[in-house]
């Protein structure tokens, strides 16, 4: 990166190059009061079956102050490649597994971070 003046950057920056480490944004939504009951489910089914995949890095679990229904999870992958190995059918096999603890909805977001050298 270059300065072309003190506080201004020149506008031929090179590209950002991108790390291949993804991360998985989930947020679920759940059924009124069913929160405690689905982590619950969720740490002893979707948390081992993601522990034995080639890839993860690993997971975070977030509950949104101000909506008690809703769990937002963070999970970390080593590329994208290693995420989608798990397949739309294994993913159906494990919620099979949580029973009555299914979310109502689930909306997933894909995020991948960029390699920056501030010294560069």
């Amino acid at each position: 990166m270059s300065v072309t003046e003190p506080g201004r950057f020149s506008r031929d920056w090179p590209p950002l190059p991108t790390s291949p480490e993804v991360i998985e944004f989930l947020t679920i939504r759940l059924p009124p009061g069913a929160r405690t009951a689905y982590l619950e489910r969720n740490a002893g089914v979707w948390t081992p079956f993601l522990e034995r995949q080639d890839g993860f890095v690993g997971k975070e679990t977030w509950l949104p102050a101000d909506d008690p229904d809703s769990v937002v999870f963070v999970i970390r992958w080593r590329s994208r490649a290693s995420w989608k190995q798990i397949t739309p059918e294994m993913c159906a096999a494990v919620d099979a597994l949580m029973g009555e603890s299914a979310p109502r909805s689930v909306d997933c977001v894909e995020y991948s971070s960029l390699c920056f050298d501030p010294t560069g």
